[in-house]
């Protein structure tokens, strides 16, 4: 195990495939976990079985797309565990949407849940890590739909695009700001590499690495 035993990692849209998939990797790896879910039920039961002796995984339940619901998660997790490093914006859906189909109830559920959770999860961590008097890492999961768009996926395409470049915003500001914050954005070539060494990577980098990543790729 890392020496990570003291660290708190929350990851959204954690009950189950990617997300989950994510949080056992972080577990692995020694973090404690807050598996953030709208699926309550479904959450618990993973936290449950990754739980241990001396390490915990908790669920909580929230509507990503809620900003008052991901400020108090948030809020929840520090108040539980003491502490939070890092933040793993993974929550999202992806429906096949004709672009001529898409009706005003998908347009504002997609979006609300694919940007507005990234959206309010920076602010929500920015407000954490002040708060505790240290930086963090937020990740953003995109996709390949983020880079190419994909037949049959307008609004899961568009909104992918929006978190590439919210976070390259985000990052930017923040670096104006001075705040003791790094966001890496990473293109998720295939899920395998997400799973198993994109997320892990990015969160063993100490604060100069990360930067020194996002600002080459930013250059490229």
């Amino acid at each position: 195990m890392l020496s990570n035993s003291k660290k708190v990692a929350v990851v959204t849209g954690a009950a189950q495939g990617i997300g989950l998939k994510i949080a056992e990797r972080l577990f692995e790896d020694g973090y404690s976990i807050a598996l953030v879910d709208f699926n309550e039920a479904v959450a618990k039961e993973s936290a449950e079985k990754l739980s241990k002796e001396g390490q915990e995984a908790v669920a909580f339940k929230a509507d990503v797309s809620n900003r008052d619901q991901v400020f108090s998660v948030l809020n929840q997790v520090v108040e539980h565990f003491g502490d939070l490093n890092v933040l793993v914006n993974n929550a999202g859906l992806g429906p096949m949407t004709p672009i001529e189909s898409v009706t005003p109830e998908q347009f504002n559920q997609v979006v609300g849940v694919n940007v507005g959770g990234v959206f309010w999860g920076i602010q929500a961590a920015i407000e954490q890590f002040d708060k505790l008097g240290h930086g963090g890492k937020i990740i953003n999961a995109t996709s390949q739909a983020g880079v190419e768009g994909n037949a049959g996926l307008s609004l899961y395409s568009s909104t992918k695009f929006a978190v590439r470049g919210l976070t390259q915003v985000a990052a930017r500001d923040l670096a104006m700001s001075k705040k003791d914050l790094n966001i890496k954005r990473k293109i998720i070539q295939s899920i395998a590499q997400l799973e198993e060494d994109d997320i892990h990577q990015l969160c063993l980098l100490d604060d100069l690495q990360l930067k020194n990543t996002l600002y080459a790729r930013f250059k490229e």
